[in-house]
Order: C-alpha cells, then structure tokens, then sequence
C-alpha cells in the first residue's frame, strides 16, 4: 500500500510538473495614467514574464489614451488574459484604445504600444 501511495504521489508531481512547463508565457509589465507614454512601451529589461493560470489562455497587450479636460494620460498593459479582453477594453474605453491585441504562444505580447 505503501508502494502504490508514492508511486501516486510521484505521477501526481510528474503531472503538475509537465502542466506548469507546458503553460503559456505572457509579458507582464503596467503602466497606468501616465504623463507619457513611456513605460510598458516596449519590451526591455524592466518588463516581467508571467506563466498563465487556468482560465487566462491568451497574452494581450493594450495600449489606452484617457483623455481629460486639460490633459492626457497613458495606459499601457501587457499580461495574461481571457478571451474577449479586448472586446471589454474596447467597448469600455470608445475611441481611446490606441492598440488591443490577443495572441496564444509564448511571449507574443511584445509589440510596440504606440
């Protein structure tokens, strides 16, 4: 009995294993209301990778000027995500999204924002 229980243990780590190095990786990086559009721009050395949790299937990358009465300010955001993110920041922020894109491989979110 002994015997059976470690070898379901050692299948059950091999699976986990196997799962978390077959997920997808999304770049990660925000940069919300900003005076410029700098930060989360571009992919460089200050941008995160992150491995995708069940239920975010997709990268995505958008890029949002809020415009206000006397100024501007700059959201960017790279991450995983859900299907239809972009459908939601679209319809959330008309007229203001500068780029939303989705995509499914690995590190596919790396796209300039501007």
């Amino acid at each position: 009995m002994a015997t059976m229980m470690k070898t379901l243990l050692l299948i059950s780590a091999i699976m986990a294993y196997f799962h978390i190095a077959g997920a997808l990786q999304c770049y990660s990086c925000g940069a919300f209301r900003k005076t410029d559009m700098k930060e989360c721009l571009n992919i460089d050395g200050t941008v995160k990778v992150e491995t995708c949790g069940d239920g975010y299937p997709i990268c995505f990358e958008s890029g949002i000027n809020l415009v206000f009465k006397t100024a501007t300010r700059y959201s960017n955001q790279r991450a995983c995500g859900k299907k239809g993110i972009c459908d939601s920041i679209n319809k959330d922020y008309k007229g203001n999204v500068r780029k939303c894109r989705v995509c499914s491989t690995d590190k596919c979110n790396n796209s300039t924002l501007a």
